[in-house]
This record gives structure tokens, C-alpha cells and sequence, in this order.
């Protein structure tokens, strides 16, 4: 897809095949955003919702996750696959911190107005990379979860529940609460979502809300009655309004 206000680009950041998506006209450092796209998904299909962020001034980088778009496909359905779920999400968390250093020391990022999304399995990974990026300002996750642990007894996709769990636990938003320091977080959620439900999501906000007593507006849950698993526009109007507060 082309805009005359938009300039889409393909990159290579560590080997990760990545699109950036960058305001044309706009001279300086950028508030940057990186977003993390679904199982089954790829960062190709996620063009047209990241143009909404970056024609309110915007930069934002989409990297393909492991099987998935430039860098493998498998067929998602077949039995056996469920240990590959935990497998993505921690791989893109540890492969985050490299994509962060890179964009801003080549690509215009403004270090001090970055933030991190996802939807689905990429709102599993914002969570996770937003707790090991602690300078990272804000996160939002669509249909996904920041209690990683909690919601692995509902997914139960590990065959090794002790070790799957001891491994996400170095990444789960949750576990680490205390990397919040009243960072702002936003979680969109369809209340009619039968793939990822939102019970992780209102039990997360129940245990970090006193984190946030003295400034409850950064942490905020918002569900939407009817809706399933994707993405509304009105939650991307939620989204870039949150980042245009907090960036």
C-alpha cells in the first residue's frame, strides 16, 4: 500500500525482517513504537492499522516473529504445535532489546518516547518486552495478556508445565511488577474473546492497580461487549490517543 505521507520500508534489523513505517516530511527524532503481530500472522497484514499511528506522527517498526511471514511458515494447526506458541513469544522478548538499540541509533527513534504493542500472541509479547525494557514509556496490548503465568493454566500449551513456567516467569509483566514504576499501560480487550479472554487481563489490572493509586489514568482496562478476537477501529482510536498522551 502507498501514501504520499506515509514512506514503507524493508529492513533487515539483526535478521529480522522488519517493516518501517515512518511520517514522511518530518525532520528529527521520532516518537517510535514497534508492534508485534498474532499467530498465524505476519507483519505484512498489519500495514493498513499502523498507518493510523503514523499519520498522527509516528514511527513504527513491525518485525516478522519466528515461523512466521519472512522467516518460516508451519502449518499452525497441526498437533503438537502448542509449544511453539511460548517458544515465539519468548524469542521475540529476547530478541527486543537488539531491535530497540538498533532503530535508535539508525532509524530516527527517540529514546525517550518509545513505546510497545501487539495484539494476540503480540500482546503476550508487548507485555513481556515491556518488562525487559524498562525505558521503554508505554505499552498497549490488544486481546492479549500481561499475566503470562496466569494465563498458561487456561492455554496449557507447554509440555513441561514446571519448566515452561520457571521460563516465563523471567518475562511475565506480572512476575515483575515492580519494572512498572507507574509506566502507562493500556489493555484492549473484546469481551466476547474466546481465544485469549480477558479474565487474565481484569486479574492483572486488580494486582498492579495499587501500583498506580497515585495516578490511576496510566493503567487502564477497557473491554468491549460483542466483540471477539481482532481489532476494532475504535480500539486503534483508543490506542493512538494513548500513545499521543504518553509519548
Amino acid at each position: 500500500m502507498h501514501s504520499p505521507f506515509v514512506a514503507v520500508e524493508r529492513l533487515e534489523i539483526a535478521g529480522i525482517p522488519t517493516l518501517k513505517l515512518t511520517p514522511k516530511g518530518i525532520a528529527g527524532k521520532l516518537p517510535t513504537l514497534i508492534y508485534y503481530h498474532g499467530w498465524t500472522s505476519n507483519k505484512d497484514n498489519q500495514i493498513f492499522r499502523l498507518l493510523a499511528f503514523v499519520t498522527f506522527g509516528m514511527q513504527v517498526f513491525a518485525p516478522d516473529a519466528i515461523h512466521h511471514g519472512e522467516r518460516g511458515t508451519i502449518d499452525y494447526s497441526a498437533p503438537g504445535l502448542e509449544q511453539y506458541f511460548w517458544e515465539t513469544i519468548i524469542q521475540n522478548v529476547q530478541e527486543s532489546s537488539l531491535i530497540v538499540d538498533t532503530i535508535v541509533a539508525k532509524y530516527q527513534a527517540d529514546s525517550a518516547r518509545m513505546g510497545v504493542m501487539g495484539h494476540s500472541m503480540g500482546g503476550f509479547t508487548a507485555a513481556g518486552v515491556f518488562a525487559t525494557n524498562p525505558h521503554l514509556k508505554a505499552l498497549v496490548a490488544f486481546n492479549g495478556s500481561c499475566a503470562w503465568l496466569q494465563m498458561e493454566e487456561f492455554l496449557e500449551k507447554g509440555p513441561d508445565p514446571a519448566a515452561l513456567k520457571k521460563r516465563l516467569a523471567q518475562y511475565d509483566l506480572l512476575n515483575n511488577k515492580d519494572c512498572l514504576r507507574q509506566r502507562p499501560v493500556l489493555m484492549l480487550n473484546g469481551g466476547s474473546d474466546t481465544t485469549v479472554p480477558v479474565d487474565s487481563q481484569r486479574w492483572f489490572y486488580e494486582q498492579v492497580a495499587p501500583l498506580y493509586q497515585d495516578c490511576p489514568e496510566r493503567l487502564q482496562l477497557q473491554e468491549f461487549p460483542g466483540v471477539g478476537h481482532f481489532i476494532e477501529v475504535y480500539m486503534l482510536e483508543r490506542a493512538v490517543a494513548w500513545f499521543k498522551e504518553y509519548l
